[in-house]
């Protein structure tokens, strides 16, 4: 509302309410040319739509405006639609990102960041986990409700158990997300990240975060959650010196990763989508199509070809 408050300002024209066609015209049109995103633009727009049903009046929906839906329409056609997805971590990437994470864990200084960022990795990775199970969001928020606390983990002998108690998906009480993951006995092994993670990090009470780092403060102060934007600069850092472009990845990509990783296995996709609860077939985004998928029609094509050609001309 302060943006269409803004662009009333700038052409001095008044922004009261029922907003007029005209008015939803310039005010999208004023916003592509600023160089927002079509999605951005839409958020604008449901912002003035709220404010028009807050105060009592109707909207009409965009597709019976026709001039606002045209308009943009035409942003759309001019400046495109295209969100770029972050990349995924692949399996590789996480075996070369272990020898760097090993050395970093080495340093008396970062041991125990470097121990919360890598079990968190490995976590999200194989857990398919969304980024706000694994760390606090904003840098003065602790939503304790939402991430992962201690009292949530069952670290048995070769099995890690999480319960996941809020979620994208999980929002209304319902039962919580049990996932289970199994001990690999490598340095990718998530269940071997996690206890020692905890050896170095005592819980410091039942409401305490998963993944923790060491305070900067006085000696004795309570442990800080490990945060998203800490989480992803330390991915980016090993991305780095395994010779990746870090802007290409962030923590999502430990979801995706994990998730395109199971398709590559050949897994089934009820199962991927129930391990990383997906509520819908959203899961299917993640099913990556590299170079040997992309070669296997084509392969079987020329197979077949070759076949029919021989019978054709009676070759043994």
């Amino acid at each position: 509302m302060r943006q269409f408050i803004a662009f009333g300002d700038a052409y001095e024209r008044a922004t009261t309410l029922p907003v007029s066609d005209v008015m939803l015209c310039g005010f999208i049109t004023w916003l592509a040319a600023r160089g927002l995103k079509i999605s951005t633009i839409k958020v604008y727009l449901f912002a003035v739509r709220a404010a028009q049903l807050d105060a009592g009046l109707p909207f009409e929906p965009w597709r019976k405006r026709h001039s606002v839906f045209m308009t943009l329409q035409g942003a759309r056609r001019i400046h495109g639609d295209y969100t770029s997805r972050k990349g995924a971590i692949t399996i590789g990437m996480l075996w070369r990102m272990a020898a760097h994470a090993r050395v970093a864990q080495g340093d008396p200084k970062r041991a125990i960041l470097m121990g919360a960022v890598w079990a968190a990795i490995l976590v999200g990775f194989f857990g398919m986990l969304r980024k706000d199970n694994l760390t606090k969001g904003k840098k003065d928020a602790f939503n304790v409700s939402r991430g992962l606390r201690r009292t949530d983990v069952d670290l048995q002998q070769s099995k890690l158990w999480l319960r996941l108690r809020v979620s994208k998906t999980i929002q209304y009480s319902e039962e919580p997300h049990v996932l289970g993951l199994v001990a690999t006995d490598s340095p990718i092994c998530p269940v071997r990240a996690v206890r020692e993670h905890l050896r170095l990090t005592p819980d410091s009470g039942g409401a305490s975060y998963l993944f923790v780092t060491k305070p900067k403060g006085p000696k004795g102060a309570a442990a800080v959650p490990l945060s998203h934007a800490t989480l992803v600069a330390e991915i980016r850092k090993l991305l780095a010196a395994i010779g990746e472009d870090p802007r290409k990845f962030s923590g999502h990509s430990l979801r995706r990763g994990g998730a395109s990783f199971a398709y590559e296995l050949g897994l089934p996709e009820a199962a991927i989508q129930a391990h990383g609860n997906w509520k819908s077939e959203a899961v299917r985004v993640y099913r990556e199509c590299g170079p040997a998928q992309r070669l296997a029609l084509p392969a079987r094509l020329a197979q077949e070809a070759l076949r029919a050609a021989t019978a054709q001309v009676g070759c043994p």
